[in-house]
């Protein structure tokens, strides 16, 4: 997003009206790149193997170095609850399932001068073909340091349906940050230890992501030597910074062996762009302006989003109303969009929803819930709050709501969710955030969600923060 970047984040300054909840951040303009260095984590893949462990080695990154000591705390946790499919297992899960990563947490250090650092967490191999499993790296707590992009999604590739001895290079996604160059190491993990010494060759590919003078990466093709007995191998690869305002980039490595099976034989390396972008005409100088819009769903997720938000240097308002939604009669003419434009003037809106489902008689009381007239007025409500911020210069960004159990409920969010695909394809300033996808489609159930499954649980809040965060990221 070109009008979506971040600066330091500031002191807080909090505001109520009626029953609206409205919190407004400010930034502080004298915060400088030569402060605290800012902690980012790098998303990772790593291939699981058959026996033993393997070690998935999550970067971390500072902006800049310190002449200080600068620690941060991690935790381990899972994406989703560890009964769907394609979640890694903690050891402390409480439902008898075999571990799949052996860790919760712990503290990773810099030294003085030192600015990348490797969280090493030991993956449990095992030849079942159960599919790639996730998992999630939080960071948090740092100290002589601030946090800029605190998670990571570490993804372990399943390869058992391979036989005997094999090697795969791991994906890796990471920020592109403000030194000149740095180095990326790129995961070269092996089935089980080498029978035999041979040799592997690595090439670097171009894609928006370019080599050569000027470009952002260094290419070259590269052989190294394995010997017998080892497990893994580190390809590194010079990224070269700049200060650009760019969209994210991406390019891919390609690895061969002489003579070992190659089960995954293509990295693809993703750069996400960091550098600030103008203001755009006519808003209130500032940091870019975030707005979380929705009901009572958006008031769960909206405070820990909003302070990993104001970590990447937004200033964030949150504007739902639990328990009805914002669908009332004002809102229904635009009135209270209106007023988010003017007092707070978006750079970005996130809509969870225009409306709790039940209540669009506040709109016209004569239309039954689920019938056309329904879904037409809920289409033409949803166009018209994108329209009075896209004309203002502002991007919209609707979320693809999770489904529930099959009645009245799951058909009014499948006609709604189908609205919002439709109004995310009239420009190239609107655009979702799915949330269907990940709590299992149309056969969510209640999967992260509270006993009445209507609301969010622990991991559905955290599923919503996340992908809010790293879509505005």
């Amino acid at each position: 997003m070109g009008n979506c970047r971040r600066s330091f984040a500031a002191p807080l300054c909090f505001s109520v009206a009626s029953a609206f909840v409205s919190v407004v951040a400010t930034a502080d303009p004298v915060a400088a790149i030569s402060g605290p260095p800012r902690v980012s984590i790098a998303n990772l893949s790593v291939p699981e193997g058959s026996s033993g462990k393997t070690t998935a080695r999550v970067q971390v990154t500072l902006s800049h170095a310190s002449a200080y000591t600068v620690g941060i705390n991690y935790e381990v946790t899972t994406l989703w609850n560890v009964d769907f499919v394609g979640v890694a297992v903690r050891p402390d899960n409480n439902h008898g399932i075999p571990t799949d990563v052996n860790a919760t947490g712990g503290s990773l250090y810099f030294p003085p001068g030192r600015v990348s650092a490797f969280i090493s967490l030991p993956i449990v191999a095992d030849t079942l073909i159960e599919g790639d499993e996730q998992f999630l790296v939080r960071l948090t707590s740092p100290w002589a340091s601030t946090l800029s992009d605190p998670f990571a999604t570490v993804t372990i590739l399943d390869d058992d349906e391979l036989a005997g001895f094999a090697i795969g290079i791991g994906d890796v996604s990471l920020r592109e940050g403000s030194a000149k160059s740095r180095v990326l190491d790129v995961p070269v993990v092996f089935t089980s230890a080498a029978p035999t010494a041979f040799t592997i060759t690595t090439a670097t590919n171009a894609g928006s992501a370019t080599s050569g003078t000027g470009g952002d990466f260094a290419g070259r093709v590269r052989t190294q030597s394995i010997a017998a007995g080892a497990r893994s191998k580190i390809v590194k690869v010079s990224l070269r910074v700049d200060e650009v305002v760019e969209s994210t980039e991406q390019f891919t490595i390609t690895l061969t062996a002489s003579t070992a099976a190659v089960w995954r034989s293509t990295a693809t390396i993703t750069i996400r762009d960091d550098d600030s972008a103008p203001q755009r005409a006519g808003r209130v100088v500032g940091p870019p302006r975030v707005a979380l819009v929705g009901d009572s769903i958006t008031s769960q997720y909206a405070l820990t989003t909003k302070a990993a938000l104001e970590q990447l240097g937004y200033a964030v308002i949150v504007h739902a109303k639990p328990g009805q939604g914002i669908l009332d009669a004002a809102w229904c003419e635009g009135a209270q969009a209106q007023w988010v434009r003017d007092n707070f003037d978006p750079d970005v809106v996130v809509f969870e929803n225009i409306g709790n489902f039940g209540w669009f008689d506040k709109c016209n009381p004569t239309v039954l819930r689920n019938s056309p007239e329904f879904f037409a007025g809920w289409r033409a409500s949803a166009e018209l709050h994108t329209s009075i911020f896209v004309e203002d210069g502002a991007a919209v960004w609707w979320i693809l709501n999770p489904q529930v159990p099959p009645g009245a409920l799951f058909d009014s969010i499948a006609g709604i969710n189908q609205i919002y695909r439709d109004v995310a394809e009239t420009g190239p300033n609107v655009e979702l955030i799915d949330l269907y996808t990940p709590f299992g489609g149309d056969d969510s159930g209640c999967t992260m969600r509270s006993p009445d499954c209507t609301h969010l649980d622990d991991a559905g809040i955290a599923l919503f923060r996340t992908a809010v965060v790293n879509a505005l990221d």
